[in-house]
């Protein structure tokens, strides 16, 4: 894991390398082990290099960045971990390639030398890279298909800056910072984030999950395109317990693999089935190894899962570690806010930060998380708008009835709550809109600087989902899909990489690779969620003797939830203090804004999570001093 940096001037600025210098050290976290950068003119302009490193595999010098090959026609800063670096790079030398490191770094740049962009459907890891081509006078900007490392960029005909955090971009710009204010709007009135290229700073972008942007600094010209794209169609005539067995020993094989390293590797555990089958999957796999454990306990005894975190623990014979936000939250809010660079929609963030930190403290470089596992497997409440849209459309009447009862019946859910989750799946954008207002959703509340938006031609409306490809009879697999590119992954994503850098700690999500979800988009819907309504069906059976029955037969879901309306409260006058000073925001009113804050934690209105998200965008633009 490592912090990358770069860039392309027209005209480079006559003292740029102490700029990129100064601007590589704010990814110092990133990579505290090594560090180096490079400068130098070409034909139509001047590129530059810088890499900070965090030594996970070859812990000697050869895993060196920027690293360049023999020929010195390509140079590489990679940020990430290629986990079948040892298969490709035995793949590579029996094609007569020639090796000088043990290094994934290495066998990345060899790869994409010997087979260009086609390599990428090879690898099975986590990254963003750039390679250099001196020949073609190219940049290659990649992004692993699930986007789980970062990459920033700005380009504007005279500069193309790429970063892995935003901040050193800011740096190098040396320019005030502007509010996105469409992108901030969204996210204070939706939730909406870390869905779309537009971050929440003006002309700041992102790259997307599974993209690879070629930059052309002869033709001064970016293109954009996507490089994997998950099928969703299904295989026929598959057999549920066959289905059952190769889920399984898919998923054990990718645990497996994601246990390399050359430093000690940790476990976030929150007591779901996704942790938990991690924690047990680690067991299974080595009997006799130290399991080392992190969790998170919640003061509020609703949230509290020391109980199931205690079973696995107990089971897998782990080292458990836990942390408590309680104390900490007043203390820690600040430092968060300015780790994850943009505002985050709940206070859970804070909870992964103390993990991370206690993790650190105990000599953990590696941690294994769980993200994913939802998105892919139908957890949280199973999609079951979705799943009742399938049954619709393959006019599976009867079926759809009985899915409807038994999926109130299992949540505890009220037909309400149902038609809600199936408007929300079959209304086109327009007509949620309106229902939205029907039920009461106001679009311009009165503490938005409506005036001065309207100027700014602000769209005053639900974001429309852009990548949400239907096809018909998979709905709900279509649905899960969209989960990887727009829906709640790519923030989850945002927040494990934040946290864990901040504490130069790589985090592996065993759940988040291609030929995995590729094989979980193959399937059936039923056996993700069964006709009973169950979530993670398949892989609840496929964990059977792995994971204590206890777990698998959980239906809750709260991970690292926090009591997030009583911890605000408990910081009241900080809160005040922030909204009493003299910065002042575009994007709302302040007299207005601050009063529907207050009121709220004084309990004169309703507890709903806009709140916190008005508080954590107040803060984090007042941080970074945004006009």
């Amino acid at each position: 894991m490592c912090g990358i940096i770069g860039s392309w001037h027209k005209n480079c600025p006559i003292n740029y390398k102490t700029d990129l210098s100064n601007a590589l050290e704010l990814l110092i976290k990133r990579g505290p082990d090594d560090k180096d950068l490079f400068i130098e003119k070409r034909d139509g302009g001047t590129v530059s290099f810088g890499h900070r490193r965090l030594s996970i595999i070859d812990l000697t010098s050869g895993g060196h960045q920027p690293m360049h090959s023999y020929d010195n026609r390509y140079s590489i800063v990679f940020n990430g971990m290629i986990y079948n670096y040892k298969e490709l790079k035995l793949e590579l030398e029996n094609l007569g390639i020639k090796f000088v490191s043990n290094s994934d770094t290495e066998v990345l740049l060899q790869s994409w030398i010997f087979w260009k962009e086609d390599c990428l459907k090879k690898l099975v890891g986590m990254f963003s890279f750039v390679i250099y081509d001196r020949k073609l006078k190219n940049l290659f900007c990649v992004k692993d298909q699930f986007g789980m490392k970062p990459l920033f960029y700005f380009y504007d005909k005279e500069k193309f800056i790429f970063s892995s955090e935003i901040y050193p971009i800011l740096s190098l710009l040396k320019s005030k910072p502007k509010i996105n204010l469409q992108r901030s709007y969204d996210y204070l009135l939706f939730g909406n984030q870390d869905n779309l290229e537009d971050t929440f700073i003006d002309k700041i972008k992102q790259l997307k999950a599974g993209s690879i942007l070629k930059f052309s600094y002869e033709k001064n010209f970016l293109n954009i395109k996507r490089w994997w794209y998950p099928p969703i169609e299904e295989r026929k005539n598959l057999n549920f317990g066959d289905s059952v067995q190769k889920l399984k020993e898919k998923f054990l094989e990718k645990v497996k693999i994601h246990l390399r390293s050359d430093v000690p590797i940790g476990i976030a555990l929150s007591g779901g089935i996704d942790s938990s089958a991690i924690t047990c999957a680690v067991r299974h796999l080595n009997p006799n190894c130290e399991i080392n454990t992190f969790s998170y306990i919640s003061e509020d005894s609703n949230l509290n899962e020391k109980k199931w975190i205690t079973i696995v623990n107990d089971f897998t014979k782990s080292k458990s570690n836990f942390v408590f936000a309680g104390n900490d939250f007043s203390t820690d809010l600040d430092n968060v806010i300015k780790i994850q660079g943009e505002p985050f929609l709940d206070t859970s963030i804070i909870t992964e930060y103390l993990i991370f930190k206690k993790a650190k403290e105990n000599g953990i470089k590696v941690m294994l998380e769980g993200q994913g596992g939802d998105e892919l497997l139908c957890g949280y409440n199973g999609y079951p708008g979705s799943r009742l849209y399938s049954l619709l459309l393959d006019k599976e009447y009867i079926d759809f009835f009985n899915f409807s009862r038994n999926w109130r019946t299992s949540h505890q859910k009220r037909f309400y709550d149902l038609i809600v989750r199936f408007g929300q799946e079959i209304l086109p954008s327009n007509y949620k809109n309106i229902a939205l207002k029907i039920i009461g959703k106001d679009f311009t509340p009165k503490w938005l600087n409506i005036d001065y938006l309207e100027k700014e031609n602000l769209q005053f409306k639900l974001p429309e989902n852009l990548f949400y490809n239907k096809l018909p009879g998979r709905t709900l697999i279509s649905k899960l899909r969209e989960n990887i590119f727009s829906g709640g992954l790519p923030a989850l994503l945002r927040y494990a990489d934040r946290s864990s850098m901040a504490f130069s700690i790589e985090c592996r999500l065993p759940f988040l690779t291609q030929d995995f979800s590729e094989y979980i988009f193959s399937l059936p819907e039923n056996f993700l969620i069964s006709d009973r309504a169950q979530t993670k069906y398949i892989f609840r059976e496929a964990m059977k003797g792995i994971v204590p029955e206890s777990i698998l037969n959980r239906n809750d879901k709260i991970g690292f939830a926090t009591p997030e309306e009583n911890m605000l409260k408990k910081i009241k006058s900080k809160i005040n203090i922030w909204l009493d000073s003299d910065y002042e925001n575009p994007l709302i009113k302040k007299k207005l804004f601050k009063d529907e804050i207050i009121k709220t934690l004084n309990g004169q209105k309703p507890y709903n999570n806009q709140v916190w998200r008005m508080i954590n965008f107040y803060r984090w633009s007042q941080l970074l001093e945004l006009n």
